[in-house]
């Protein structure tokens, strides 16, 4: 790693390390490295390369981010505002939001951190982390959750609101099992939304192109 090389290589190489680490401290170790090192982005590396270190680096954060709640909640901290350090590099990190409820087999987590400048979202089912977003801080997290069983099949679904700016949201609809973002609708104002016999109920605000509030509902 303190060899002259490209930038690249040496994004590259902390990227193999994190691969390689089978301890949970050291791969953390090196997680801290690659998001110290992504926040530049590597112009010089391939795009490709960079889009899948950083999808690696951002799933074993979420991991430590578990982890290191889970050790402070054992020791009855509170994760709210702590300094994160693993093998001497320090993390200033705040949980923003958590979420565990159980399910019919299972329990599904859903917490947020702020972490430099941006707010990271992250979606266990059990000990399989199945979602991993981040966003700029101007969304100022997540701001409440709700995890339910969508349908006659009880496919699980989880709803997220993310704070935009001084009053709006967006509303988010996840697939757990899969892994993907359903929709997203984004809204000038709180969103408004209800589960009802495994259905999702959601209301959103537009600006309509006279500047007069819209309300547009849907169900999912």
């Amino acid at each position: 790693m303190a060899a002259p090389a490209p930038f690249g290589t040496h994004l590259q190489v902390a990227h193999a390390l994190l691969q390689r680490s089978f301890d949970e401290d050291m791969a953390c170790r090196y997680t801290d490295v690659l998001l110290q090192m992504l926040e530049g982005v590597a112009l010089e590396a391939e795009r490709s390369v960079v889009g899948m270190i950083a999808a690696d680096a951002e799933a074993q954060a979420c991991r430590c981010d578990r982890a290191w709640n889970r050790r402070l909640r054992l020791e009855g901290r509170d994760p709210g505002d702590v300094t994160r350090s693993w093998f001497g590099v320090d993390t200033q990190q705040v949980e923003v939001f958590s979420l565990r409820e159980p399910v019919h087999d299972g329990v599904v987590e859903i917490f947020a951190h702020y972490r430099r400048g941006m707010d990271h979202v992250c979606a266990f089912r059990d000990e399989a982390l199945r979602y991993a977003e981040s966003r700029g801080a101007i969304t100022s997290g997540i701001d409440r959750a709700r995890v339910f069983e969508y349908g006659e099949h009880r496919e699980l679904r989880a709803v997220l609101v993310w704070r935009r700016g001084v009053h709006g949201e967006a509303l988010q609809l996840l697939d757990i099992e899969k892994g993907l973002p359903i929709f997203e609708r984004q809204s000038a104002w709180p969103v408004g939304f209800s589960i009802e016999d495994n259905l999702l109920r959601y209301r959103v605000v537009k600006e309509s192109d006279s500047g007069d509030p819209e309300v547009v509902e849907g169900t999912y």
